[in-house]
């Protein structure tokens, strides 16, 4: 984008250039599986931790915060402790949904289409697949197969067990559901043969490129099985929304060319015929979201004046917004008495970790080597197993914990202490799971791949970071710096 045609065929030229030599450079790289099998090992292996947990929630009692503490967490968070800036909307959506209902069909339009039936068609497909060089006897074994999964269906057996079933018995069986066909998709061959169907028939046996099929009507559009003051109002309301998708971007251009004569929303959505809906104060950079508008709407959009149209339509997947800003309220620092139950809670539970954290560095004495203090072996809670990431189900994120683990042999309790998401814990790695065989069979192709593909990388930087470094530009006529 921006760009001239030389100069993309330029760029394009260069990252084919690079691609070749990257390629030419990564010729000589190999990974083997025992090195990659190393690498993933360390990666993979799984270790559990026998812990004591000093939990925050124990603690939560013996905590008072002062007056001043509160404020001072109040003043300290001010961003937190801010409304963010609210607008409220009129609105209108447009889409050819909405404006249907103003569209005028005929009644000649509604008959027609009525006299030609559906428009579209639902179907389920059974498929029994056959070369090219299928002889008689397998045409007709496939054939009869197709009948019995037939006489199946007539007996109320159910399409997607009628079609596991068969295919349990002979791979060649498939099908499931084909999806809405419409009218003008069918051919010669195939109109005659889905338009003849109601819902819930099959077809005959047919011919098919890739063997023998038969298909069942699941529904149609619209459903003609209803009365026909019914089926037509669904052909009324069909004909009208494709009426209104035809003429839907001169419907934009009027409204656009409206919003720009001065008219008001109330006037644009009498012209349409379509409701005016409210959106009550939100945050402003939620609105577009809350709207469904396209991602990139600029939410400085949404800023303006209470009263005023935005001056801008604002698309959506399905069509576009004509919006007016009816309430603005903008960014304001909450009151403290209105959040003062909510920072009292957290300061209490800031105040309690800290004493929890405390009481696991008062004890951490008494756990040493294999030893357990009598008074904690109750308390001795074993981890479920974790990797070296530090994503654990019973902490959290705990990466310092985690190293720690990795770093210390079984049996032994780790000289420290570690603040964790409920608390603080004392820790003894427990167990040590390495990479299985079963785990590296299943892996070993997408290990491998990946080890090669990041030293290719790494050659490649290297050998580009060597040729830059020993590239020399020479300018002969330093005059040629005057045509810039």
């Amino acid at each position: 984008q921006g760009k001239s045609v030389v100069d993309a065929e330029k760029d394009l030229a260069s990252d084919i250039l690079q691609d070749k030599l990257r390629e030419y450079i990564s010729l000589a790289v190999v990974a083997t599986p025992d090195e990659a099998r190393r690498m993933h090992a360390f990666q993979a292996e799984r270790r559990t931790v026998s812990y004591v947990l000093f939990a925050t929630e124990d603690y939560l009692d013996d905590v008072t915060p002062t007056e001043d503490q509160l404020q001072s967490f109040y003043n300290g968070n001010a961003q937190r402790f801010t409304s963010p800036d609210r607008t409220a909307l009129s609105y209108i959506e447009v889409t050819p949904e909405a404006l249907a209902g103003g569209v005028d069909v005929s009644a000649e339009e509604i008959d027609a289409a009525f006299a030609g039936g559906p428009s579209r068609y639902h179907l389920s497909q059974v498929l029994f697949l056959l070369p090219e060089t299928a002889d008689e006897a397998a045409r007709a074994a496939a054939r009869e197969k197709l009948h019995a999964m037939q006489n199946d269906l007539r007996g109320g057996k159910d399409l997607a067990a009628a079609i596991a079933d068969a295919s349990a018995d002979d791979p060649s069986v498939v099908g499931g559901d084909a999806g809405w066909i419409s009218v003008g998709q069918l051919d010669e061959k195939m109109a005659p043969i889905i338009t003849g169907l109601v819902p819930g028939g099959l077809s005959d046996i047919i011919e098919a490129p890739a063997g023998l099929a038969f298909f069942r009507l699941e529904e149609t559009d619209p459903d003609f099985r209803g009365h026909e003051t019914v089926v037509k109002a669904a052909i009324r309301d069909s004909l009208a929304r494709e009426h209104a998708l035809l003429g839907f971007r001169e419907t934009q251009e009027k409204v656009i060319e409206s919003m720009d004569l001065g008219k008001g929303l109330d006037d644009i959505a009498a012209e349409l015929g379509v409701s005016i809906r409210e959106l009550p104060l939100a945050n402003r950079a939620l609105i577009p979201s809350a709207l469904g508008l396209k991602s990139g709407t600029s939410i400085a959009l949404f800023s303006g004046a209470a009263g005023s149209l935005i001056g801008n339509i604002l698309e959506t997947e399905g069509g576009f917004i004509v919006a007016k800003i009816t309430e603005q309220q903008p960014s304001a620092p909450i009151p403290f008495a209105d959040v003062r139950a909510e920072i009292e809670n957290e300061v209490k539970r800031i105040e309690a970790s800290r004493l929890a954290e405390k009481a696991a560095n008062d004890h951490l004495p008494e756990f040493t080597g294999s030893d357990t203090p009598e008074a904690f072996r109750e308390k001795v809670m074993t981890s479920a197993a974790f990797m070296r990431d530090g994503q654990t189900a019973d902490f959290g994120s705990a990466p310092a914990l985690a190293a720690a683990v990795f770093e210390n042999a079984p049996g032994s309790w780790i000289p420290r202490s570690f603040a964790v998401q409920k608390g603080a814990v004392i820790a003894m790695t427990q167990e040590v799971q390495p990479l299985t065989d079963a785990e590296w069979q299943e892996r070993e192709a997408e290990v491998l791949k990946a080890v090669e593909q990041g030293k290719q990388n790494a050659l490649f930087s290297v050998y580009m970071e060597a040729l830059n470094s020993s590239t020399t530009v020479s300018v002969p006529d330093a005059r040629i710096f005057d045509m810039f």
